[in-house]
């Protein structure tokens, strides 16, 4: 096998072989994506392990999940557009890593960047794209007019603050959504961002199955303050996906 364990204990392998477990000495690395190995389960990985991850993805370990990416995206920002009906559009990119969603829509007032990594925060920011730490949330002042819409995509499998949801919700009017895909998380991870989103004063949609980008991998969950916000930006979301 040709690989390369990097500092931060990320392991690339370059064997085109993609196994879901590679076992190096004692210890186990999970498949991510492409080449790309973790030694720790997504949720417990480290910034710089993170960032290792963003950089590899970006530098062209690519693999089909970046295509269902694309896809996912496409229906996202049809379903946001629905649901907003005209009003005037801002999309909170929550974990837009330096491929950020904005140019899936057609028209949006304003585009909100929000990230865990500085040196994604200062790329965006240093291309004129409004970003902002992830510890810096309750600081953003969204527009009072409109609809803001906050939208996170393969995001919550990794490490996030306990305190996120609770963050978020302190920006969201009572018509704000919140459009999440839970992409490989298990029973007891999604029961721990559950307790957070109802601790935070949010409430969930019905959960929608992913029954065509990655049937059995992922689930899509829409949040908001009101139970009939989140109801119906499900039902536009599911009628896309259906």
């Amino acid at each position: 096998m040709t690989h390369e364990i990097l500092p931060s204990g990320i392991l690339v392998a370059t064997d085109g072989m993609h196994e879901p477990v590679k076992a190096l000495g004692q210890q186990n690395y999970i498949h991510l994506t492409g080449g790309i190995y973790l030694p720790v389960p997504m949720h417990e990985l480290s910034l710089p392990q993170l960032q290792d991850v963003n950089r590899l993805r970006d530098d062209g370990f690519k693999s089909g999940l970046e295509q269902k990416n694309d896809t996912l995206k496409i229906m996202v920002a049809n379903a946001v557009q629905d649901f907003s009906e005209d009003r005037a559009l801002t999309i909170v990119d929550v974990g837009s890593g330096q491929t950020t969603i904005a140019p899936y829509f057609s028209k949006i007032s304003r585009y909100v960047s929000i990230d865990i990594d500085p040196h994604v925060v200062a790329t965006l920011n240093a291309q004129g794209v409004e970003s902002h730490a992830a510890e810096n949330i309750r600081e953003i002042g969204l527009n009072n007019d409109g609809i803001n819409v906050l939208i996170a995509l393969y995001m919550l499998q990794f490490r996030i603050d306990e305190n996120l949801f609770a963050d978020l919700a302190s920006i969201m009017r009572g018509h704000d959504v919140m459009f999440a895909n839970l992409y490989r998380i298990d029973n007891d991870r999604k029961e721990w961002l559950r307790e957070r989103i109802v601790a935070a004063g949010l409430t969930i949609g019905p959960e929608i199955a992913d029954t065509k980008i990655s049937p059995g991998r992922q689930v899509f969950w829409t949040v908001a303050k009101d139970q009939g916000a989140a109801d119906r930006l499900a039902a536009m979301f599911g009628a896309k996906l259906n």
